[in-house]
């Protein structure tokens, strides 16, 4: 019996002695865990679930905070310890404290990036279970890498915006310079005219000096346009009076003695010249006027669509794509609502790549880009009417 009882007090003392050993090794996890925890930059907090009667997440009690958890919220340790989420955040929505609350008593861990905080700064949030009913949540600060993402992105947005107004100043160039190059390339083409009445020449001649001032001008202005701020050293300014490289359509390129057999088979058109500029039509009116027994002019595309409503005997429509109140692309739909046979031809002073898919998309029979060469003109009149 007393063997027994010796036997059974050497088994409690080894239990205590192992407990108290025990004890040691977790005081002393306990205590490098802490020092870790407070030695992280990395905020770090130990939280108790809040209930309401209906088992609902009501709030946070904080229960622990390292010294990094204090450097980012403000707030000493002492005034973190055995208060609340609420009280410490009071505008902190339901809707975290609920997703906190799903950690703690489900178990659910989760990883979010948000800004948090009376300061207002970017936190990678970790939280995780600790023990049913509690949590631990890590906040790593990634303001400086947030910042540099929104820098990259500004960047980008930039970047698109300056390929925007690279786009706008290519495209303001090609229409600014192809409208006079209009009057002094097509003016001087019918100085070439015989039978050319004094007055006739002095009126072209004085067409061709004010459209090469223009020119002068613009040239100027695009000089200015150079030293401002909008990186335009990659835009390369559109090749004058020449036919663009990338279209794919086919022209129709007669020589002198077809043009003048044209000219005695296609008449009797009306014909409806809608154009802003007064120089390109006084221009396509010349060189039309063979063709036509009766030509219209309006300065914009509100006129030009009830020009054609009001007149169903239009044959031919010569659409300026760049006019005011209504450009030519809408004023060409509108008018293809009521009228499916007249033949449209857009002109532009653009003539960039995919100008003409967009006039032919509009309801266009066809398309020109200016300068407009007279020939070039009455060819496609020709191929529409023959």
């Amino acid at each position: 019996m007393q063997q027994k009882l010796n036997l059974l007090e050497e088994y409690h003392n080894k239990l205590v002695s192992q407990r108290k050993n025990d004890e040691i090794v977790l005081k002393k996890n306990v205590g490098q865990l802490h020092s870790i925890l407070e030695s992280m930059n990395e905020g770090f907090t130990i939280q108790e679930v809040i209930c309401d009667s209906n088992g609902k997440p009501c709030d946070l009690l904080f229960l622990d905070a390292n010294k990094a958890f204090e450097r980012q919220t403000g707030f000493k340790h002492t005034e973190i310890l055995g208060h609340t989420l609420l009280e410490l955040f009071p505008q902190s929505e339901a809707y975290w404290i609920e997703r906190y609350g799903n950690v703690g008593l489900k178990g659910e861990a989760i990883h979010f990036e948000a800004m948090l905080g009376p300061q207002e700064i970017f936190y990678k949030v970790s939280a995780f279970q600790t023990e049913p009913g509690r949590l631990g949540v890590m906040y790593t600060e990634i303001t400086g890498r947030m910042l540099s993402e929104q820098e990259l992105s500004y960047a980008e947005e930039h970047a698109e915006e300056n390929e925007r107004l690279r786009t706008e100043i290519m495209a303001s160039m090609s229409h600014e310079l192809r409208t006079p190059m209009t009057g002094i390339l097509g003016f001087a083409e019918l100085l070439k005219e015989p039978d050319l009445t004094d007055e006739q020449q002095q009126q072209y001649i004085s067409i061709i000096e004010k459209s090469g001032e223009r020119v002068l001008n613009i040239i100027n202005e695009m000089t200015d346009i150079s030293n401002t701020e909008y990186d335009t050293a990659k835009v390369s300014p559109p090749d004058i009076g020449k036919p663009e490289g990338k279209m794919d359509f086919k022209e129709v390129a007669l020589d002198d003695s077809a043009v003048k057999q044209v000219v005695s088979e296609v008449t009797g058109l009306k014909i409806l010249i809608a154009e802003d500029d007064e120089t390109s039509e006084t221009l396509i009116a010349i060189v039309v006027k063979t063709f036509g027994k009766e030509i219209l002019k309006v300065r914009n595309g509100v006129d030009a669509v009830e020009a054609c409503r009001n007149n169903t005997d239009i044959d031919l429509v010569l659409m300026d794509i760049q006019m005011p109140l209504m450009d030519g692309y809408e004023a060409t739909r509108q008018i293809r609502q009521f009228n499916k046979e007249v033949i449209i031809i857009a002109q532009t002073a653009y003539g960039l790549t995919g100008d003409r898919e967009k006039s032919i998309d509009a309801g266009c029979n066809d398309y020109i880009s200016k300068p407009i060469g007279k020939d070039k003109l009455k060819a496609i009149i020709q191929k529409h009417f023959e």
